[in-house]
């Protein structure tokens, strides 16, 4: 997950398209949908400060279901990825039932790519934000794919 993500958090399309590519036909695990999450939550709580404003997470909501929309479920709304960032966020009192893994995958990745794209995050400090979060899963017994 973490060599797929990287490119695409940087905007190396190309790269990202190739190792895409290697990816179709693979299911996806848990580990990995876990990894993309963790990624989404340490850099939304990079952008938005730990002093977060839910405001500005429904604003991102909004302004992600408007960039994204044509590539998200018809199910997956602005309040389901207010959900999602606020659960990536660290937030457990948000309702993720019958969201999709694959839009869960979606949003996180999506979310995470506008946050180090906006905030002009180094090839390195991307590379140090995976490697975190493939370790916080590690910890919690699970085995993502490292980077």
């Amino acid at each position: 997950m973490g060599k797929w993500l990287a490119p695409t958090l940087i905007g190396r399309r190309e790269e990202r398209d190739r190792l895409a590519a290697q990816l179709k036909g693979v299911s996806w695990y848990a580990d990995d949908l876990e990894v993309a999450e963790i990624v989404c939550g340490l850099a939304m709580r990079r952008y938005f400060g730990s002093d977060y404003n839910v405001g500005d997470v429904t604003a991102l909501a909004s302004l992600l279901r408007e960039i994204v929309g044509d590539d998200l479920g018809s199910g997956v709304g602005v309040m389901e990825i207010e959900a999602m960032l606020r659960s990536a966020l660290g937030e457990t009192d948000v309702d993720l039932t019958g969201i999709k893994p694959a839009d869960r995958f979606k949003v996180h990745s999506f979310a995470a790519t506008m946050a180090v794209q906006q905030q002009g995050w180094s090839e390195r400090e991307v590379h140090a934000l995976i490697a975190d979060a493939e370790e916080r899963v590690a910890e919690r017994g699970s085995h993502p794919q490292r980077a």
